[in-house]
């Protein structure tokens, strides 16, 4: 079982982060799960929960909470819970309603409208895990000292003010420790997709000046490091461009190209003191700043074939414009 760490309160800006995910193609709908240790107390944890709805709107809200043992993250409306190959996430409580042009002009999660909220949803694992220092490779300051991903099928239902979707799709999560901070980075392209006929962990990371891919491939259990991923990063607060071509490289494989739709997006804050927060925090003073859209896509292969997964893009909030036309996009919300 992927369990939690133990805390390292001897090194400046050790922590350790969790994110797990699910999206639904059929109905639009997905959730976004990101927790992480608060550096000013290592044994409180801070949780962002997000759930994807149609129509661009999403339900978001930011808690604080404690882990009861090393398979747990509970706060006062969410818990997520490991078990072997699989978690499970539970939320009963409220949140936010919000769009994804209100979120790219300001942070959002404790005001109004506010919605109820509830889901419950599983994971089983549908490839093997990925350990990013299985074979000896390094992502640099953005990683830590441990990290591995892995690819879930997913069941489960949201509720939202009434309105039950499912939540039977694709799943992913991510669980890294070390020391964390931006001081090389430029930015940054993560997929984490399931095709038909295989599964991929694909990142490419802009820093000193190169690209570096790092990542899995995942075809009949059989696991192969990267030879080439690229992809555009973000361009703009709402996470443009929306469609974009994505091309990877398989160690011994032909380069595979992939057309990528993002079907939904939540774009957040990091800063360097160690605070994640939903949407573009455009005050925020703590240097360096990121920024990540946290999206879902649709990836079309060569031959027609279609799959799903988890889209990222990071970039230093400086690189970006604020956007206009706040007001609407919250009278659109509510």
């Amino acid at each position: 079982m992927d369990a939690n760490v133990k805390p390292n309160h001897e090194i400046p800006k050790w922590s350790e982060t969790r994110w797990s995910g699910c999206w639904n193609p059929d109905e639009g709908v997905g959730l976004y799960l990101h927790m992480g240790r608060f550096r000013r107390e290592l044994e409180l944890w801070w949780v962002q929960t997000v759930a994807y709805l149609p129509d661009g709107k999403l339900v978001v809200e930011r808690s604080f909470g404690r882990a009861p043992d090393d398979a747990h993250i509970r706060t006062g409306t969410h818990e997520l819970a490991q078990k072997e190959n699989g978690w499970t996430s539970t939320f009963d409580g409220g949140a936010q309603l919000t769009t994804i042009e209100a979120l790219a002009a300001a942070p959002r999660g404790d005001g109004a409208p506010s919605s109820r909220v509830k889901w419950e949803v599983e994971a089983e694992g549908s490839a093997p895990v990925w350990d990013l220092y299985g074979g000896g490779e390094s992502l640099g300051e953005q990683a830590g000292d441990s990290h591995v991903q892995q690819c879930f099928r997913t069941s489960g239902t949201l509720e939202v003010d009434g309105e039950t979707y499912s939540l039977d799709g694709v799943g992913y999560k991510d669980h890294s420790s070390g020391v964390r901070q931006w001081d090389t980075y430029e930015a940054h392209n993560f997929v984490c997709v399931h095709m038909p006929d295989w599964h991929g962990h694909l990142i490419e990371m802009h820093q000193g000046g190169q690209k570096v891919p790092i990542g899995a491939f995942f075809r009949d259990g059989e696991e192969k490091r990267l030879d080439a991923f690229e992809m555009p990063i973000t361009t703009d607060a709402l996470g443009g461009p929306n469609q974009h071509e994505l091309t990877v490289k398989p160690a011994g494989e032909d380069e595979i190209k992939l057309e990528v739709e993002i079907v939904h997006q939540c774009p957040i804050t990091i800063t360097d003191d160690g605070d994640n927060l939903n949407g573009i925090d455009w005050e925020a003073t703590s240097e360096p700043i990121i920024v990540l859209m946290e999206g879902a896509a649709r990836f079309t292969g060569p031959d027609g074939e279609v799959g799903y997964g988890f889209h990222e893009r990071g970039v230093h909030r400086d690189s970006l414009e604020r956007p206009a036309g706040v007001e609407a996009a919250e009278a659109q919300a509510a």
